[in-house]
């Protein structure tokens, strides 16, 4: 499964992609992306969308769910830097069908093989 880093937005949802980035002033309006994960190295920025609207910076960190509109503002004296991360269309699902799945199931599945067949343990204890 490639990623592809600093794609065109042409690209998002194709293929799963990280978008890394420095700007003082940015604007998206409606953009409905793929499933994503936003936040920022350095800065902040704030997004609107259907269900609200969120100022995320260092610390927090915004899910964007697949074709869900939203805008974006940067608008800053000093430089923001950003780090999204774009899913590539279907990788939830890939992944639930192989959480869900008995493992000789998949194997004899004709359909696409699933992205992950299983997860690790969690490390916390």
């Amino acid at each position: 499964m490639p990623v592809l880093i600093n794609p065109p937005s042409s690209e998002f949802g194709r293929a799963t992609a990280i978008l890394r980035g420095t700007a003082r002033q940015y604007h998206v309006r409606d953009f409905p992306g793929p499933l994503s994960i936003k936040t920022f190295v350095r800065g902040s920025a704030c997004w609107k969308s259907e269900a609200g609207e969120y100022h995320i910076d260092e610390s927090s960190l915004l899910v964007l769910n697949h074709r869900e509109s939203y805008s974006l503002t940067i608008d800053s004296r000093q430089s923001v830097s950003t780090l999204w991360v774009f899913f590539e269309d279907g990788l939830v699902e890939s992944v639930r069908r192989a959480m869900a799945t008995a493992p000789e199931a998949l194997v004899d599945s004709r359909s696409a093989p699933p992205i992950f067949a299983s997860l690790p343990e969690p490390m916390l204890r």
